[in-house]
């Protein structure tokens, strides 16, 4: 994690009615986001963003004694008047909050079994991984996936000539010649019955594609984002399409447009939407990868998409819908 210098932080300034200030991690000086920041007895306060910083837009001036209250989970909240804040360069500082609790010892009359059991499934048709995937009624829908098989010839022609007598460096070298590692991305549908305890495979239904996220909404199923390979194999390109396979009709049809082109990213269905947020939209040669904090909203009635608010930082994300109560 990088030290971030004290004194790129500490621009503070009073703009009319407008404090800008930060917050900072007393230990590590990195900054701290979601911090509350509120005055007492007035009903005027701000959020710090990722960078640590918050603005404090008031309704009139603070006086030198009025008290400023700072809180934020995993730190103990802090009290300081407005001269305090200023004498500290519009910088505070917030420690780490450590709790002990007592154990708690859990106990049950029932006896534990050793293992678990299982049931095991009928095999894919179409062996993939990185798939989209959907419980409907009785049946697992899986929707295109990754093929690829990668493998290391250096290690494993070591490997091989660890156990020949007199190997010789050429020997290495034709190992390393044989290069079973290929890509590919599946474009298929394969349907588990699981009452029949069976598969069907519905071969190129889709789009050869990987990576991306399977919603469903009234009897369609929706493969939305992920990415795909360039002719050659040696590009990827995130996917911009939706392609919407009716389960009744057994047909597909696609829809060009996407704005949330990402991979590993979050999506549920709530009504007739689908939201969609976060994940990866590139990765470099080292491996390092760009994020997105967008969030979007695709309604399946009209085709339209609406862009909602931003999370509070990219990221690649899971999300899991326990319930919506409205009051």
């Amino acid at each position: 994690m990088k030290i971030i210098l004290l004194f790129l932080l500490t621009s503070f300034t009073v703009l009319g009615q407008n404090i800008k200030g930060t917050v900072l991690d007393l230990e590590t000086k990195t900054p701290i986001h979601s911090v509350s920041i509120y005055l007492e007895n007035r009903k005027e306060g701000s959020i710090t963003n990722e960078k640590g910083e918050f603005i404090l837009k008031l309704n009139q001036k603070l006086k030198a004694k009025d008290t400023i209250l700072v809180s934020c989970i995993g730190y103990s909240s802090k009290t300081l008047t407005y001269n305090q804040l200023k004498s500290k360069n519009y910088i505070i500082l917030l420690a780490p909050k450590s709790e002990s609790i007592a154990p708690v010892y859990i106990t049950s009359e029932r006896e534990l079994k050793p293992k678990l059991k299982f049931k095991m499934l009928g095999r894919l048709k179409e062996q993939v991984y990185a798939f989209g995937s959907l419980l409907i009624d009785s049946k697992i829908y899986i929707s295109c996936g990754d093929r690829s098989y990668i493998e290391d010839n250096g290690k494993r022609a070591l490997i091989e000539i660890q156990n020949m007598p007199n190997a010789t460096f050429g020997d290495l070298l034709r190992r390393m010649r044989i290069n079973p590692t290929f890509e590919s991305y599946d474009n298929s549908l394969q349907i588990y019955d699981i009452t029949n305890n069976s598969w069907k495979l519905k071969e190129k239904m889709f789009e050869k594609r990987a990576y991306h996220n399977t919603n469903y909404i009234d009897g369609n199923l929706y493969n939305i984002g992920g990415k795909h390979l360039s002719f050659d194999r040696k590009k990827e390109y995130l996917d911009n399409t939706i392609e919407v396979y009716n389960i009744v009709t057994d047909s597909v049809q696609i829809d060009y447009t996407n704005p949330h082109q990402a991979v590993n990213f979050a999506s549920f269905s709530f009504n007739k939407n689908i939201i969609v947020m976060g994940g990866s939209v590139s990765q470099n040669k080292k491996g390092t990868k760009k994020y997105s904090k967008k969030v979007h909203m695709y309604n399946t009635e009209t085709g339209y998409w609406y862009e909602l608010p931003e999370m509070l930082s990219p990221k690649e994300v899971n999300v899991l819908l326990l319930t919506i109560r409205f009051i």
